[in-house]
């Protein structure tokens, strides 16, 4: 009864697509989909990999496929994934100094992956002079002197974002009476810059009292 139960759980395990841009993350996501349905033995998970690998990415450890060793099969190709796909120390530090960019990501996004990124190495200190260096003018005024913890900032970044970019809609929404050309264009960036100044400066008193 228990090996036809085993049996049932390995025709019912469905891996995630390969996710050549994360192999570490992917992995962790088929360890866990082995806990799940109860599969522990080591040649039905490195079975299970190998299945789940188109050709290009079968390639790179077609030597592991061909030739597996006689244990710890499963760890062996992880890691080997693992170090073909992931990004060289020098690729990551390029990536972290100038490669991301908060774009229409939230705050607290660009941190995971930044976080990710340094692999815990970095200080936060240091952390969060880079996170800040890609965040807004007005997030950037209220916490480059701020003593909250780093991922508490993220969080409160990203309701701060939600209200100015709220704001900034009705502003530009809103009918206001003619003005001549040159006058309307040279007024409206200051107009812009106070009214996300006033809403970050309303949000941050709301979330921190």
């Amino acid at each position: 009864m228990a090996s036809e139960t085993v049996e049932a759980a390995r025709i019912a395990l469905r891996l995630p697509p390969f996710w050549k841009s994360n192999v570490r993350l992917w992995i962790a996501q088929c360890d866990h989909a082995f806990t799940f349905s109860g599969i522990s033995s080591d040649d039905t998970k490195y079975s299970a990999l190998v299945a789940n690998l188109n050709a290009e990415t079968l390639s790179y450890v077609s030597d592991i496929v061909l030739s597996p060793p006689n244990s710890d099969k499963h760890h062996t190709l992880s890691q080997r994934l693992i170090t073909q796909f992931s990004d060289s120390e020098t690729q990551k530090i390029k990536k972290l100094l100038t490669d991301l960019q908060l774009g229409d990501e939230k705050p607290s996004h660009l941190l995971r992956k930044m976080k990710e990124l340094s692999n815990g190495e970095l200080q936060d200190d240091f952390l969060q002079s880079l996170w800040l260096q890609r965040m807004p003018p007005h997030i950037q005024t209220f916490w480059s002197a701020s003593s909250e913890p780093l991922d508490k900032l993220a969080i409160i970044a990203d309701k701060v974002s939600e209200v100015v970019g709220a704001s900034s809609t009705i502003c530009a929404a809103t009918t206001v009476p003619p003005l001549s050309q040159s006058s309307s264009c040279s007024a409206q960036p200051t107009m812009d810059s106070l009214a996300r100044q006033i809403s970050a400066k309303s949000c941050l008193y709301k979330l921190l009292n």
